[in-house]
Order: C-alpha cells, then structure tokens, then sequence
C-alpha cells in the first residue's frame, strides 16, 4: 500500500532532524555506491572535521574513499565487505582501522554500515556512520607501552646490576628496587619508602647539583635527569653513583607527576679517573716544568693543548691560545713553513723532524722539532704532537764556528798576503839598499861627490819608503788582530794636517809637486788622532807616487752637518795618472793584487788604501774613490766626529831665549848621534846633555834648572821613560817634555799622555817633524 502524502512529509522531515543532529556532533553519516571505487553518495558536512576533506570533494569524486584507507587496513576492510556481501549480511561492523586525512595525519575509525539490496538480492548501495575514536586508540596504546616498558626496563634494570627507583612526585613516595638497596648495603626492610631516604643519604656537597639537574628535568628543560653523586652506605662510606631518570606521566594539565630511574654504582670508574687525574696532574707537571715546548695541533691547524714553557714563550692566557690556529699565533713568514710541516705529518703518518726559526718579538730562537702522529682507537689519525727544543746555543755556536771557519779562510788569505809583501815589496828594497851600501862602502872614493849623492839620495829614498811600507804592514797587522783600538781624543785639524804634510815635504819636493791644503778654519775635532793621521798620510802618499812632476795636489777638509750629525770629510785629488774603473773596485780589498808603479817608477802594495779603508770603518765612516784615466783621481772620506770651538793654547810655552839647553835620554848611541846632528842643524843654539836611561834623566833635571826641553826615549834600561817623565813633572811641571819611540801604538800613547808628555814624536823622526814640535813649545 502507498505511503499517503503526508506520511512521506513526516518521514521526509524525520530525515532533516536525524541530518541537522548529526552535522552537529562528532558522527559521520554516509551513503556510497556498491561498486569497486565505492562513490560516495552522501555524506554529512562535518566529515570535513575530521578527513580535512569536504563533502564536496567526496561527491564530485574529486576523493575516492578507497584512496585514503590506510595501505595496511585497506584489504581488511575490502574482505570484510565481501564477505558481508556475499553471505546475504544486512551490516557490517568494521574492526576500527586507519585513514590517511588531508593533512597526512592517521585517524583511527569505527564505523557501523548497513547493506542495501534491491528485490533480486543485489547490493544497491551502503549507508553507514563513521566514529573518529583515534584519542581513544592512542591512550589505550600509550597505556599498554607504558605497562610493557616498565616490566622490560624493570627486568633489564634488576638484571644488569643497576638499582631502580619510582618517584610519585604528588606523594612523594618511592619505591627502591632491592638492587637499589643491595647496592648501598641495605636489606628489604631497611629502607623506607619516600624521597627522603634518597635526600639523607645524598653528600652534602653534591645535593645542590643534583637538585638542579632534576628540576631542570621537571621543569621540561632536558630530555632526561642525569647526575652523578655520592650516596651514604650503611657501613658510612660512600659511593658514587650514576642517577639517571626520566618523567613518563604528566596531569591533564602537562605537570610530572611520576618519573622512573635508574642507580648505577661507578665509584671504580670514578677512582679510576681520580687515578687518571692524579696521573694527569703529573705528567701535566712534568711536562709544563719542561724546558722544551710541548704542543698537540688538530688537523685544522688548531691548537689543542701547551705547555707552560711554550706558554710562556708566546706570551698569553692558555685561554687565548687554545683553539687557535698556529697562523694566528705567529707571523706569516714564520708560520707558513711550520703549517706545510705540520700538513706533511698528516699526510705521511710517520714523524718528522724539522729544524725552523722563530720570532717572538724582538727575539729570535732556533728550534728542532719533533712532530709525532696521534691515532684514535679506529686507527684514525687526529692530531700531531709535537716536542720542540730550543737549539739557539748550539746554533749560535754552530754560526760562530761557520764565522770562525771563514776568518780562519780570510786570515789565512790575510796571512799569505803579508808573508807575500814582506817576502818581495819589503826584501827588494833591501836588497837596493844593501847594494848601493855595499857599492858605496867599498868604492867610496872612486865616485866623484855627483855620484855619491845620487847613491845617498836613492838610499835615503828607499829606506823612507820601506819604513812607510814597514809602519803601515805593523799597524795593518794590529788592525787585523784587533790590538788597535779606538781611542778618540781632542786635537786641532789644521795642526794636524800641517804636521803629516811636513813629514811628506821631502818626497814633494823631489818631485816639485804643488801641495796645497785647504782648511776652513782652525777647529779642534774629537777622533782617534793616530788613525786620522795615518789615513791623510797614505792618501797622499799616494797621490804624490801617482802624480807626475810639476803636478797638483789638492787636500781639503770640511766640517759639515747633515740632520744635526757632525762629521769631517776629507778629499785628495791629483790630476796624475788615473785608475780604471775594473781597478777602482779592487783598490780597497786585500785579496785584489793591485800595486802599479809610480810616474817614477815607484813601487807600491796597495796595503796603505786597505789600512785606510779599516781605519775610516773603525770609526763608522765611508771611502771611495772617482778617477778618470789621465786626468787623475779624487779620493774622498768622512768620519763623524764632534766639532769643539778652538780654544785658546792650554800647552806650556817657555819664555823666549837665545840659548836652550835640551836633554835627550836616548840609551841607543847610534840615535842619540842622529838627533845629535838634527839639532846641531836647527838654528836655535842648543846645548845639548845626553842621559842614558830614565834615572839619569830624572837626575839631571833635578840638578840643572837650565834645561827647558826634554827628548824622552819610553824604552830604556834601568828605569823606562814613561816613569821617568812622571817623576820629573813632580818637581818641574811646566818643562815641556817629548816623549819619542819607534813603538806607535795607541797605548804606548795613552801611557804616555798618562806620564805627563807634552808631546809623541814617532822614530825615525824627520828633520821636519822635530822642527815642528820644538817650534810649538819654544818662544823664538
């Protein structure tokens, strides 16, 4: 029978109700096709709340359910339909199974479905409801894992030794595994059940710690608690443990409110790194008092650990240099190739040794280095230590040796050059002077007084130029030994200059060269007098060889200032012969034979330049030399000095007479006849009395007041002049005394000035020169 109208709008409106009340809660209602991709047919809108898919999209087939049925429930599901199906089944019950939702969350499902057919018995279509129960699921799971782990980790806990511990945070109540309590020597009932047995037995200086790490664990800031303490033993040792724990309940509102843990005893681990430290401790000790530099650099080139010694060496906290790269702590220059040996260990695996350099501040060390590969238990190579020894003493000494070694090579140069002039430049004029001695002792009278003086002429020459060669072979020799040294005094330029030049007249004259000497003014200079002296005298000894007669000398000198250094510069220029410019090179050196005749044949060495060259260098001064072949040469140096105004003459000046009475202490008969005749020649009238050692002198100034100038011999028998002097200006301060001597060294000087002479005049002194020096001291 139909249904009325009426009763189809009641049904109809029924429908609404039950639609309205399930888009309103948490049930899915559903109508899909009886076919393989299951269309849906209907579906309630609040399917969205929990597939994140909306009606929409399962109706316009956009989403297949079948699709989204979770891989390993999806044959489940599909057999349980068949199998409803075909035995004629009204529903079907699902067990609850898994669907992947739009967000790619998994949703468990239970769901209820009812099988329509039509009157043949075939399917039409399927409407169900679908319940979301995946909270449900997920705590039943949690719940049953939690029981499940807590029985293994019990089990694995009780087994293995280790004690268990389960804290009920709200009650405080906790339960102690009878590991727990055997562990600390207790039996069953021993122990209390609470939070306090645990807080009491805690070592007063690690209950904060502990305390910190749990709370930090409670408060969510861990993933677990971890500590380790020590814990009172029944006998009142202690011992340490490892407590470790984790929360595995928390309160709807997310607070712990149980946490599970485990005891561990490790007080022989912990003695053992006790043990280990002390060992550390000691060695870290022995290491640090090391002297040699104790280093471990990783693969990056970092610092991983020092010594104090190389600590100390570099200057900085330990803090600043570990972790720092060795490019970081020194100098490219020094670095780069220390870094290139230290990659070569890395790379070969094997030790290296390697001697460097190196540079801290203003100090600079030698170091021999030991760099030695570290290897991990995986065989794996992971730093380099390295020994490194300060080696600057003995590679000093080695640099020393190496000096030694070539001024043995350049002494042994030195040597074979001086034996090589005395054996020729010093024999050959001997040779000429023993000759024409010869000739003129045996043939006297059968040469007319023209031949004679020729004779004595080209004696007296040879025997002047083999004495220069003679004085500057001594003070060469001096100079190379180090026996001259430097000693600056105060003298007058112009004074000077005027007496080298005297000393030279002679061989000016024979040659009728022009000498002209300019000095700016009459200053005094402070250097060392000897050697000063002995440079303008060879550099115009030499000009005078070079240049040709009725030449012109030149000698000039100068103060002049630059950046308010004073220093003197001396010139000699000739227009004689010139020098090459292969020669100019050589002319200071003296392994370089350079030694060319004179314009009349005179002979040379070439030592004078080099003296000159050590001379001027003492004295931290420059010499060089510009010539031209046939316009001559100019031969120039400086020395820096002080410059001191002249100031009046301090020396002591007798008063003018006509007749003088001189002593000479001379011991040498054949000296004092040779001063004898220079002073019979002066034209002063001088009386003069001899004595014979320092004694005599002494007694005759005592006795005759009438002596007004003494010619001092320093090397004499009974008592030497240099006492004789000292006594002598006691009682007679004022008389002028010269002190003469063929020993010109710089002490002999020194030890004279010391005496009290006046003055030093060297032997074989020159007409010239005692002229000059009587000139000074008497009044004419």
């Amino acid at each position: 029978m139909k249904k009325t109208y009426q009763e189809l709008e009641k049904e109809i409106e029924a429908l609404r109700t039950t639609n309205n009340l399930i888009e309103n809660s948490s049930v899915i209602r559903i109508i899909w096709k009886a076919f393989s991709e299951w269309r849906v047919e209907f579906v309630t809108e609040n399917i969205k709340d929990v597939f994140g898919y909306s009606a929409k999209e399962f109706l316009t087939a956009s989403v297949k359910y079948s699709d989204i049925i979770h891989k390993d429930d999806f044959q489940t599901i599909k057999g349980e339909i068949l199998d409803k199906g075909s035995d004629g089944s009204s529903f079907i019950e699902h067990k609850p199974y898994r669907i992947i939702a739009k967000d790619g969350s998994v949703k468990w499902l239970k769901d209820i479905t009812s099988i329509h057919r039509n009157n043949g018995g075939e399917i039409t279509h399927y409407e169900g409801i679908i319940i979301d129960i995946t909270e449900q699921v997920e705590a039943e799971e949690a719940e049953e894992a939690i029981s499940d782990n807590e029985l293994r980790w019990q089990f694995a806990i009780e087994g293995n030794s280790d004690g268990l511990w389960d804290w009920n945070i709200l009650t405080d109540e906790v339960y102690y595994s009878s590991q727990w309590k055997k562990m600390l020597g207790f039996s069953g009932d021993e122990i209390k059940g609470d939070l306090y047995e645990w807080d009491s037995r805690v070592h007063p200086d690690d209950k904060q710690k502990a305390l910190e790490d749990i709370n930090r664990h409670l408060r969510g800031e861990t993933d677990f608690y971890e500590n380790e303490h020590r814990l009172l033993c029944k006998d009142n040792t202690y011992k340490w443990i490892l407590d470790r724990g984790k929360v595995i309940t928390f309160s709807k509102d997310n607070k712990p409110i149980r946490i599970i843990g485990t005891l561990s005893d490790i007080t022989k681990r912990k003695k053992a790194e006790q043990d280990l430290r002390d060992n550390e401790k000691k060695f870290r000790t022995l290491v640090d008092n090391m002297s040699d530099l104790v280093f471990m650099v990783d693969s990056d080139m970092r610092i991983i650990t020092i010594n104090e010694t190389a600590r100390t060496l570099v200057n900085r906290k330990i803090e600043d240099i570990v972790g720092k790269r060795v490019s970081d702590l020194f100098p490219a220059r020094i670095s780069k190739d220390y870094i290139e040996k230290l990659r070569e260990a890395f790379v070969i695996k094997k030790q290296i040794k390697a001697d460097s350099e190196l540079e801290i501040g203003i100090t600079k060390l030698y170091i021999s280095t030991e760099l030695n590969p570290i290897f991990d238990k995986k065989g794996k190579m992971i730093a380099v230590m390295g020994v490194s020894r300060d080696i600057t003493e003995r590679k000093v000494a080695e640099q020393t040796l190496l000096k030694s070694e070539a001024r043995l090579i350049e002494s042994n140069k030195t040597k074979d050059k001086f034996f090589a002039i005395i054996a020729h430049d010093l024999r050959s004029p001997f040779n000429s002077m023993l000759g024409f001695s010869d000739l003129l002792y045996n043939n006297f009278y059968e040469y007319n007084i023209e031949k004679q003086k020729k004779m004595i002429d080209i004696l007296h020459n040879s025997i002047n130029s083999t004495y220069k060669l003679l004085d500057n072979l001594l003070l060469w020799s001096q100079s190379q030994r180090g026996i001259i040294e430097l000693s600056k005094e105060q003298f007058n330029l112009k004074q000077l200059f005027i007496d080298t030049t005297n000393l030279l007249q002679q061989s000016v004259d024979d040659k009728d060269i022009t000498l002209a000497v300019t000095i700016p003014v009459e200053i005094n200079i402070v250097v060392d007098k000897q050697m000063f002296a002995t440079i303008i005298r060879n550099l115009i000894t030499n000009a005078i060889k070079y240049t040709p007669r009725n030449g012109l000398i030149d000698v000039n000198a100068a103060i002049q200032i630059e950046n308010k250094e004073e220093y003197i510069e001396v010139s000699v220029s000739d227009n004689g012969v010139g020098i090459t410019s292969e020669v100019q090179t050589k002319l200071f050196d003296i392994n370089e034979s350079i030694s060319t005749k004179g314009t009349e044949n005179e002979s040379g060495t070439g030592l004078g330049l080099v003296l000159c060259k050590d001379f001027v260098e003492m004295h931290n001064g420059k010499i060089w030399v510009e010539s031209e072949i046939g316009k001559g040469s100019l031969f120039t140096f400086t020395i820096p000095s002080k410059l001191i105004s002249l100031t009046e003459n301090e020396e002591n000046v007798v008063e003018k007479k006509d007749h003088f009475v001189f002593l000479v202490a001379e011991d040498e008969e054949i000296n004092f006849m040779f001063l004898k005749i220079l002073l019979s020649n002066h034209k002063l009238d001088i009386e003069i009395i001899r004595a014979v050692n320092g004694e005599d002198a002494v007694d005759i100034c005592k006795n005759n007041s009438d002596i007004c100038f003494v010619l001092m011999d320093l090397k004499m028998p009974v008592m030497d002049g240099f006492e004789a002097t000292s006594l002598i200006k006691k009682f007679r301060p004022d008389l002028p005394i010269i002190a003469q001597s063929a020993y010109t060294t710089k002490k002999d000087k020194q030890k004279a000035d010391l005496a009290g002479c006046d003055s030093f005049i060297s032997k074989p002194i020159s007409k010239k020169a005692l002229k000059g020096v009587i000139d000074r001291f008497l009044v004419i």
